[in-house]
């Protein structure tokens, strides 16, 4: 039995078809690669589970979950063919209307995670008091539109600040390198409270700008050249995505490993 869902994102979202699991395939497994947009962390934990719990292999596929370097982005990466699937943000939309040849296979977030902090005895508390100030964000890949979008739409254009390029350093706020930086909402607050150190979260949601987050994508390219293998492993993460949900506390000691 096949149940098939359609939607669309401007263009960009293609069928995505879940079905039962498949039985093992004898043959050579497939080497593909996914491109993450982070480090390793539980924000990929459904991708962990595909692999630990053998729904890739199930699928006849060998995948390698490639963490982000400094320097690229996910959609030059997939483009390209150094890697067959990534995972971006809604700013994708972006790359496929200049004309990136990627196809959007599914939804993973229903909301972006992606939010500004500030220390809170910063007095940054929205967009309009980063004026003049040094904010750390991505201005050059794809994942922080809804940023650039708030921005945007608070009026800062790039001359009524200073951009500093992401250096990934959690300690360049903590040490007031810069005064903003972009982080993610599902663990990076948490770190500063670790270490004792109160931080503002500036969210694009709270100025009605609301995206989905992790899109998992592919290239045209590979669509064409290895048809039905999208889809194999779109069924295959979409069950580890399930798997690690059910079990968040065998997840946790599997990424902690």
């Amino acid at each position: 039995m096949r149940i098939v869902m359609y939607s669309t994102l401007r263009g960009l979202m293609v069928g995505l078809l879940l079905c039962l699991p498949s039985p093992g395939i004898a043959a050579p497994a497939e080497k593909v690669v996914l491109q993450l947009k982070w480090f390793h962390q539980f924000q990929f934990a459904g991708y962990y589970a595909a692999t630990a719990r053998g729904y890739y292999a199930d699928e006849g596929l060998e995948v390698e979950l490639r963490p982000l370097k400094s320097g690229i982005t996910v959609v030059e990466q997939v483009v390209s063919g150094a890697a067959n699937y990534g995972i971006g943000d809604s700013g994708i939309i972006a790359d496929y209307a200049r004309g990136a040849p990627i196809v959007a296979l599914a939804a993973i977030f229903q909301h972006d995670p992606l939010v500004f902090v500030s220390k809170s005895k910063s007095g940054i508390i929205s967009p309009y008091e980063m004026v003049g100030k040094r904010l750390m964000f991505d201005a050059r890949g794809s994942d922080d539109g809804p940023l650039r979008a708030m921005l945007a739409e608070s009026g800062l254009t790039p001359d009524k600040f200073m951009h500093v390029p992401h250096t990934y350093d959690k300690e360049d706020l903590a040490s007031d390198k810069v005064d903003v930086m972009s982080a993610y909402l599902t663990d990076q607050p948490f770190h500063f409270r670790q270490r004792g150190i109160p931080v503002n979260i500036i969210n694009p949601q709270s100025y009605g700008l609301d995206f989905y987050g992790d899109l998992l994508f592919t290239s045209e390219e590979e669509l064409r050249a290895n048809p039905g293998r999208a889809e194999r492993f779109v069924r295959a993460s979409l069950r580890g995505w399930q798997y690690a949900l059910d079990h968040p506390e065998e997840m946790i000691k599997l990424i902690n490993r």
